[in-house]
C-alpha cells in the first residue's frame, strides 16, 4: 500500500495499491499494439497527443487542487504546471508534423522508427509537468508510454491517469503505482520495453542505467545537478539577484536546475550577500495551501537531510549568515537560508535539492574555471555580468548541459535538457529529446 502525506501538514491523505504483476503484463500487452499502431500512422500521433492536450487543458482546476495538496506548490506555482505541460504536448504536435521520420537516399529507404514501449520513470518535483514533458516526445517518437511516477506526486499521478482514461488513451498511455524496485527492475527488463526515461537522483539513476544496458534497452536520464551561480564583479544587481531569489525558493528549491553555490567576486561579495539577505527576509514560507511566496519541502526526511548539509558546511568552515523565520509554519517547512563557505567543497558534490545556498567570494577566473571544471554534477550554471569576453574565458570549453548568461530561462519544451558525467545521460526537449525513443531502420532494393 503507497501512502501519501501531504507536505502542508504531515498528514496521510490518501492511498493507492501498488499494480499487479497481472496488471503491468497486460498493461504492456496492450501499449505494445498501440505503439505498433501509433508507428504506422502519423495521423494517428497527431490524433492521440491532441486528444491529451485537450484532456489535460480541460482538467486544470482538479490538477491545481492535487498539486498544492501533494507536494506543497504554491497556487502560482501549480497553476504553472499546467500550461508548461501543454507546452510539451504542442511542440510534440509541431515535430510530428515538421520531423522527416523517412527518407531516401539513392535506393536506400532509411525510417526512424521506435524501439517499443517507453518506460517514463518522472519525479514527484514536478507532478503533473513531470510526467508530460516525457509522455509527450515518447508519443511523438510513435511509442506508447507506461509511466512509473514517484510515490511522493502518485496521487496527482493517478488524477492524470483517469483524466486519459476518460479520453480514450488507454492504449497509449498508462500510468501505474509501483513502488517496489524488485518490480521496476523486472519491468525495465520486459521485451516489450523499447527505452527507458529516468529523471531523480544521480544514484539511484546510474543505477537504472546499468540495468538497461543489462538489459539491451535505450536509457536517458536527467540526474542531479550541483549548479554554479556566478556574479562577476560587473553583474548588474538590480536584475541579476531577483532572478537568484526566484530560482532559489521556486519549488522550496526542488528542481534539478535550481543553484547550490554562488560565487560572487570579491569587489561586490559584501554587497551581494546584504542584497541576497535583504531579499530572503522578506520571503513568506509555508504551506503551499497557505498566501505564501515558498511552501514546504517533499518529505520529512528532506528537512532531515537539509538540517545536516548545513551542520556539515559550519564543519568544513562555513558560516551560517542567515536563516528566515517563517511567518506560517507547516509540517515540513524549511526556512531559506544561506552560508558564507571558504569554497565550493560539500556544494560541489552533494545536491542541495532545498532552499539551501552558499556564497564563496572568488578574485581569479583561472582559478574559478578551474572549480568549475571540476564539477561532478555539472547540469546548469549560471553567469551574470556586462563583459562578454570575461565570460566567453570562463565559460570556453566547460561542458554544462545549460548555460544561462544574464538569465536563469534556460529550459523549455524545444530545447535540449540534461547535463554530463553524474548529472545526466542523453537529452530530453525538442528534436533532441524525442531521438532519445527512435533509432532507425535502413532499407535498401537492388
Amino acid at each position: 500500500m503507497i501512502e501519501s502525506v501531504s507536505p502542508n501538514n504531515g498528514k496521510i491523505f490518501a492511498s493507492c495499491s501498488s499494480a499487479t504483476d497481472y496488471e503491468i503484463s497486460e498493461t504492456l500487452a496492450r501499449l505494445s499494439s498501440g505503439t505498433s499502431r501509433l508507428t504506422a500512422d502519423l495521423n494517428l500521433r497527431r490524433e492521440v497527443l491532441d486528444t491529451a492536450l485537450k484532456a489535460l487543458d480541460r482538467s486544470r482546476e482538479v490538477l491545481i487542487a492535487q498539486i498544492q495538496q501533494e507536494v506543497g506548490k504554491t497556487l502560482a506555482e501549480a497553476e504553472d504546471e499546467i500550461p508548461y505541460g501543454l507546452s510539451f504536448l504542442k511542440v510534440a504536435v509541431d515535430l510530428v508534423n515538421n520531423h522527416q521520420f523517412q527518407f531516401r537516399q539513392n535506393k536506400r529507404i532509411i525510417s526512424e522508427v521506435p524501439r517499443g514501449v517507453g518506460l517514463l520513470i518522472a519525479p514527484y518535483n514536478d507532478p503533473l509537468a513531470g510526467l508530460i514533458r516525457k509522455i509527450a516526445p515518447c508519443l511523438a517518437a510513435g511509442a506508447a508510454a507506461i509511466v512509473k511516477p514517484s510515490e511522493f506526486g502518485i496521487q496527482c499521478a493517478l488524477k492524470l491517469k483517469y483524466i486519459f482514461s476518460d479520453a480514450g488513451l488507454d492504449n497509449y498511455i498508462s500510468i501505474l503505482p509501483i513502488a517496489e524496485h524488485d518490480r521496476t527492475a523486472k519491468l525495465l527488463a520486459n521485451n516489450e520495453i523499447g527505452t527507458v526515461s529516468f529523471t531523480g537522483s544521480t544514484h539511484v539513476g546510474l543505477s537504472l542505467a546499468a540495468k538497461a544496458g543489462a538489459a539491451g534497452k535505450s536509457f536517458v536520464g536527467e540526474f542531479g545537478g550541483t549548479n554554479p551561480f556566478i556574479l562577476m564583479e560587473d553583474a548588474d544587481l538590480d536584475y541579476a539577484i531577483p532572478d537568484l531569489i526566484t530560482r532559489k525558493i521556486k519549488a522550496a528549491g526542488q528542481a534539478c536546475s535550481a543553484f547550490n553555490i554562488i560565487f560572487a567576486a570579491t569587489s561586490i561579495v559584501d554587497e551581494v550577500t546584504e542584497r541576497i539577505i535583504s531579499a530572503l527576509s522578506s520571503v513568506t514560507f509555508g504551506p503551499g495551501d497557505c498566501a505564501v511566496q515558498m511552501g514546504p519541502v517533499r518529505t520529512l526526511s528532506a528537512t532531515k537531510r537539509l538540517a545536516t548539509v548545513g551542520n556539515q558546511l559550519v564543519a568544513e568552515g562555513g558560516t551560517l549568515l542567515y536563516q528566515s523565520e517563517g511567518e506560517c509554519s507547516g509540517a515540513f517547512t524549511v526556512p531559506p537560508s544561506l552560508y558564507k563557505v571558504p569554497s565550493a567543497g560539500l556544494l560541489s558534490s552533494t545536491e542541495v535539492f532545498g532552499p539551501l545556498a552558499g556564497i564563496c567570494a572568488f578574485n581569479d577566473l583561472a582559478k574559478l574555471k578551474t572549480t568549475l571544471a571540476y564539477n561532478r554534477q555539472p547540469l546548469v550554471l549560471y553567469v551574470y555580468g556586462q563583459n562578454s569576453a570575461n565570460i566567453d574565458e570562463l565559460i570556453g570549453g566547460l561542458q554544462y548541459g545549460s548555460i544561462g548568461i544574464n538569465t536563469t530561462a534556460v529550459q523549455g519544451p524545444d530545447v535540449p535538457t540534461g547535463g554530463f558525467g553524474e548529472s545526466g545521460i542523453g537529452r530530453e526537449g525538442g528534436k533532441w529529446g524525442m531521438r532519445e525513443f527512435l533509432t532507425t531502420i535502413n532499407r535498401i532494393k537492388v
